[in-house]
């Protein structure tokens, strides 16, 4: 399956738990790529399938009950992803990123903490998490297609649900239980 295919399946199951996600994310915005000059190459095949589709999330949205992505994290607003990269690139000016090409952020919660696209020299495309609190780039999965298949995973095994409050939520231990079933050696879920 390619990443379209992918992306597409997320957004189904996506919707089918929470009415109205696909909807309040849809606005697709023409020439995107023209504001975004951080790629020093080609823009990333995750970002061209995932904005010439959608729009993103702003962070103040009517809507609260669409603002997550996955649990805790929205998909960055094209017209906020150059702010957000600055406020990434202000958090990792302490560590030692000499592996990778190229770090974007791709989801990010209120407290500037970011799920990030990862380069590596040797051109490996990854997802990591980045902290504002912790030192150092945390490999959540190792590659795109693991992104998409756990997240999709988690919709299907009712990992994620919506709360008593109406909110995007998950079932902590059982997160854990399937991230180190899909992605083998990975120590992030293991934490």
């Amino acid at each position: 399956m390619n990443f379209k295919d992918m992306f597409n399946e997320f957004l189904i199951l996506s919707n089918n738990l929470r009415k109205g996600y696909i909807q309040s994310i849809s606005a697709r915005k023409e020439n995107w790529k023209d504001g975004i000059s951080f790629f020093s190459e080609s823009i990333p095949e995750l970002y061209q399938v995932i904005y010439d589709r959608v729009i993103g999330t702003k962070r103040e949205i009517e809507n609260e009950s669409h603002i997550d992505f996955i649990p805790g994290y929205r998909l960055i607003h094209i017209d906020e992803l150059c702010m957000e990269k600055e406020s990434l690139d202000k958090i990792t000016q302490s560590y030692d990123i000499s592996d990778f090409d190229l770090i974007v952020p791709l989801l990010a919660n209120y407290s500037s903490d970011y799920i990030c696209y990862l380069k590596s020299k040797g051109g490996a495309e990854r997802i990591g998490f980045i902290s504002h609190d912790n030192q150092g780039i945390f490999v959540m999965h190792n590659s795109i297609e693991k992104f998409f298949e756990t997240i999709c995973e988690f919709y299907k095994r009712q990992v994620y649900f919506i709360d008593n409050d109406g909110f995007l939520n998950s079932d902590y231990s059982l997160e854990c239980e399937v991230g180190v079933e899909i992605n083998v050696g990975v120590e992030y879920w293991r934490e």
